[in-house]
């Protein structure tokens, strides 16, 4: 019984770190929204929206890119069919100078959805001279 209820209050918490990130992103705070995010991936690291909303505004913001691959590899495998994820795994990749790996993400969203403009143009982008 204390153990379950120690669960709910530890995934209370978490909703409630998530929605401050929400609200903090809302606001135009995207530091403290990362930081939010992230800590909610610490309490549950089967949260694929916070690891990628944490990804994506670290990219953006500029900070630590390795973290911020890895929070969006996660992301993309807790969630395989999130063709956003996916994107922004292979941007985060080829930002790292791992330009197969990236590809090979953007062609596993194209096999999914052949029109998805993003991976398009990341592919295009790629191979145009």
């Amino acid at each position: 019984m204390i153990q379950d209820i120690t669960r709910r209050q530890k995934a209370e918490h978490t909703a409630q770190e998530f929605k401050r990130g929400e609200a903090a992103e809302a606001r135009g705070d995207p530091a403290l929204a990362v930081g939010c995010y992230i800590a909610v991936t610490e309490s549950d690291r089967t949260h694929a929206m916070a690891a990628a909303k944490a990804a994506s505004l670290m990219q953006k913001l500029g900070q630590d890119l390795d973290r911020a691959r890895d929070l969006a590899h996660r992301a993309a495998q807790l969630e395989p069919r999130n063709l956003e994820y996916k994107c922004l795994l292979g941007v985060l990749l080829m930002e790292g100078g791992d330009k197969e790996r990236a590809d090979a993400q953007f062609e596993a969203v194209l096999k999914i959805d052949p029109d998805h403009p993003e991976a398009k143009k990341r592919l295009k982008k790629r191979w145009s001279f």
